[in-house]
């Protein structure tokens, strides 16, 4: 049965009747000697797409963005996308027991990343099962040239898994001179990297390539489940993954393929050797092409088109009753475990821009996806009697999905900005669900700007909340019913530059959750109620070209919610020095996290489950140091990770019997770079 989303009638009509008004007026240009002040701030990052998929003043955009560019990138010596996450006020990265990486942005919490959108170049990242969005080492972050961040609700452009926030990684394109790099390096725990990229323009031809192998023993927990020394590492064992950009006039058009191993749960008490065999296998394609037309001169048409194929296998192994443990064999293997999720996205979406009048400015777009599973199922192997069971599965399944967005900019004086956009997705499985946004920007002067955005979102359930089969009783079946879960967020922020080099901002926030999907003692997966977040963040930044760049963050989240911390705290400095040397060093700090009441631990030796007190706090120092113009064109980079050796740990999204995930402890990476 197709059920509708909710929709307040009252804010349809009164965006509809802003978006039309909006017509008859027009927008003025950007006083210069602000647009010099935010030159001389932002640098190259002055300019933001994904908050209204128009470029844009990252000050003055209607959102809460904080952006990265490449060499952002390479002062903090960042691994992965995760580490760039950790830098950014209220958001908490944390690894789950899946040994994946899952952010959690102002309290929303999720144990399959599918509460934040992650967008490369613009398109959606997610699996077909999970809607997970992988952001550990998974993304190779050496062809990236810019990361943009977006705080809070983003569906009213991009549908559906904008709940918390969106990540847009923009990757790097052909240069207008023939360039190339090869960096090679590695640190402890058996890491090596190997990274090739280039590029050349010959014409209006242009070309850029990339290809990335990296492997890792990483770090992980200290004990086991049975209190006994544990060496299992923490993830990915390996990476391997490349891609190719071709331009032509008005054209664009990108491959890339990611091949990804990781092992195994790292809570479980799993004996060595175990450790080579079991884990996740990724094989994953990505195409996409876009056309731009320019329609008028003040108009533009571009029509994306994009192929995505996952293919992901695992492998593990279910022991006889009392057998599991350090000192088991292979001969006390029950079940050997087949793992195969296989399918599909297709995707295609067209918009339009146009500046109306001088003061009115359009964003309007149709998108269609379409999401074949074509093989999802787990194939137990009894090695007792040989039977084949087939206990976890989704049957085959096509789902399409289709969606509009429109979004007006009405700047009806100098110093004020009115966006109000509203997006409807219309799924096989729910029917329709309405996403709109409000965000007035007023900006009296060069200095002063203030910010007060409204923006509803929502999760659209998963194939493995809706389709899932499970004959174990151990899984949560799933089920045709749900609703997505939906999110309501108001925001304030006031921001203010003292001088070129000093800028200030306050925000406030308040998050109204509702539908929240989950299942209870592994019973079918069901909507709960309504919860309610409030939250602070302030932040501090200095920037003054070629001497010194330092922020500092804060945020307090109140929401009840466990595993979520109350107070984060971040700061980084960058230093260069001459041209030849650039020295970055960055900290946060974490609160404790409440514990789940129903969290009891069980295998504390000699003692009965009990409830173990609130997971600590901590924090985190990491440094890098880059060496440039070393000798024609070499360049050492050398990071140091948790400078001070902190022990600390993360709690596991579900109530569990396990211990704590541990955190690595100090560990460091070498780079050798070679520019040509």
């Amino acid at each position: 049965m197709v059920r509708r989303g909710r929709w307040n009638l009252s804010e349809l009509v009164a965006a509809a009747l802003i978006l039309c008004a909006g017509a008859a007026s027009a927008r003025a240009d950007v006083p210069s000697e602000e647009t010099s002040v935010l030159r001389l701030f932002y640098e190259k990052q002055e300019l933001v797409t994904t908050a209204s998929r128009i470029p844009e003043d990252a000050r003055t955009a209607p959102a809460i963005v904080t952006v990265f560019t490449a060499q952002d990138i390479e002062n903090m010596g960042a691994r992965t996308l995760s580490d760039l996450l950790r830098t950014v006020v209220s958001v908490y990265v944390t690894t789950q027991t899946n040994s994946r990486e899952s952010v959690w942005i102002r309290g929303i919490r999720n144990r399959y990343n599918d509460k934040v959108l992650l967008l490369i170049d613009g398109l959606p990242q997610r699996d077909l099962v999970y809607e997970n969005a992988a952001i550990d080492e998974y993304l190779p972050l050496t062809n990236v040239e810019r990361v943009e961040v977006i705080l809070g609700p983003g569906s009213a452009l991009y549908g559906t898994n904008a709940y918390a926030g969106v990540i847009n990684v923009i990757t790097k394109g052909p240069p207008k001179k023939a360039w190339g790099q090869v960096d090679a390096g590695g640190g402890d725990y058996g890491t090596s990297q190997v990274n090739l990229q280039g590029g050349i323009t010959h014409g209006e031809v242009g070309l850029y390539g990339f290809g990335h192998w990296f492997q890792t023993n990483g770090d992980g927990l200290t004990f086991n489940t049975y209190q006994q020394p544990q060496t299992l590492r923490q993830n990915p064992q390996q990476n391997t993954s490349g891609g190719l950009t071709l331009t032509l006039p008005d054209f664009t058009f990108r491959v890339e393929r990611i091949q990804y191993y990781h092992t195994y749960y790292t809570d479980w008490d799993v004996p060595t050797w175990r450790w080579k065999d079991e884990g996740y296998f990724y094989n994953d394609t990505y195409l996409s092409s876009q056309f731009r037309h320019s329609v008028g001169t003040s108009g533009s048409l571009t029509a994306t088109l994009y192929y995505q194929d996952y293919d992901l296998r695992n492998y593990w192994r279910d022991f006889l009753p009392g057998k599991q443990g350090p000192g088991s064999t292979p001969a006390d293997v029950h079940y050997e475990i087949f793992v195969t999720k296989q399918g599909y996205r297709l995707g295609g979406e067209v918009q339009y821009t146009a500046r109306l009048t001088s003061r009115h400015e359009l964003v309007a777009g149709l998108t269609l996806e379409r999401e074949t599973l074509n093989h999802v199922q787990d194939q137990w192997h009894d090695l007792l009697n040989g039977d084949l069971l087939r206990l976890y599965y989704i049957n085959p399944v096509t789902l399409d999905t289709w969606a509009a967005y429109a979004q007006d900019t009405w700047t009806p004086s100098s110093t004020l900005t009115i966006t109000t956009g509203v997006r409807g997705d219309h799924y096989q499985t729910f029917g329709w669900k309405i996403s709109p946004r409000f965000a007035l920007v007023y900006h009296p002067g060069p200095k002063l700007v203030l910010k007060l955005l409204y923006g509803e979102a929502f999760r659209a359930p998963s194939a493995r909340e809706f389709y899932t089969v499970d004959y174990t009783g151990s899984f949560p079946p799933g089920n045709p019913q749900l609703k997505p879960e939906s999110i309501r967020t108001y925001q304030g922020q006031a921001a203010y530059t003292f001088s070129p080099y000093v800028h200030a901002d306050v925000t406030l926030y308040y998050e109204h959750t509702y539908n929240a999907i989950f299942s209870q003692n592994d019973q079918p997966y069901v909507n709960h109620g309504e919860s309610d977040i409030r939250g602070l963040e302030t932040q501090v930044r200095l920037n003054w070209p070629n001497h010194v760049a330092a922020y500092a963050n804060y945020s307090f989240t109140s929401s009840g919610l466990y595993d979520v911390p109350r107070h984060m705290a971040k700061a980084g400095l960058n230093v260069p020095w001459g041209g030849r040397f650039n020295w970055n060093i960055s900290g946060y700090y974490l609160s404790s996290r409440l514990r789940d009441p129903t969290d009891l631990y069980a295998y504390a030796p000699g003692r009965a489950p009990y409830h173990r007190p609130d997971v600590p706090g901590y924090f985190i120092l990491n440094t890098t140091l880059r060496v440039m113009k070393l000798w024609r064109g070499i360049e050492v980079n050398g990071s140091v990770y948790n400078l001070l050796n902190r022990t600390t740990f993360d709690p596991t999204y579900e109530p569990t019997t396990y211990n704590d995930l541990q955190n690595p402890g100090r560990t460091f990476l070498i780079r050798l770079v070679y520019r040509f």
